[in-house]
Order: structure tokens, then C-alpha cells, then sequence
């Protein structure tokens, strides 16, 4: 079981670094004009896993946040996953019972 955790945490730590990283360049780059980074490629690396630290950087550096896709979205993204990790912890504790 510590390699589901340790796996399930390098998973979503590495996506959620990437959805900051990416809420960020956007936000820079929507000030300075500059080439953007599309609506599409922001909700998919909140659905691959990076919901919960991309929504909370967009909340802090007000990006987006007129946007109901991703201000009502990426919370349940959020909790899609919170849901999916425990249905996966379930099947990993209950296979090694057998």
C-alpha cells in the first residue's frame, strides 16, 4: 500500500505543479498580450488530475473567475477525484486481504 500512496502522490503532485504553472504563464501572458494558453488545455490538466491546486491559483490571482466552467468545474473535478483515489484505495486494501 505505500507505493499507491507514494505513486498516487508524485501522480497528482506533478499535475497540480502543472496546473499552477499553467494558471500562472496564462495570467501573465493575458496581461502582456502575449500568446495564451488555451480554455481546452486548462480544463484537461484539471481533469488528468490537477483540479484542486489549479482552481485554488485561479481563486488567488483572480483568472478565470468569471468563467462558470472552471470556477464550478474544477471543484468537481476536485471532488471526481477525491472519489476515484478512494474507490482505488478501497481495491488495493481489500486485494491484498486476499
Amino acid at each position: 500500500m505505500p507505493v499507491f500512496f507514494l505513486l498516487s502522490g508524485i501522480y497528482f503532485g506533478a499535475l497540480n505543479l502543472i496546473g499552477v504553472m499553467a494558471a500562472l504563464l496564462d495570467k501573465h501572458r493575458a496581461k502582456k498580450g502575449g500568446w495564451r494558453i488555451s480554455e481546452t488545455r486548462l480544463m484537461l490538466l484539471g481533469a488528468l488530475g490537477g483540479a484542486l491546486l489549479e482552481w485554488l491559483t485561479m481563486r488567488l490571482i483572480h483568472h478565470k473567475t468569471t468563467r462558470k466552467k472552471f470556477m464550478v468545474g474544477l471543484p468537481l473535478m476536485v471532488l471526481l477525484h477525491a472519489a476515484l483515489w478512494c474507490a482505488l484505495l478501497t481495491l488495493v486494501l481489500f486485494w491484498q486481504k486476499l
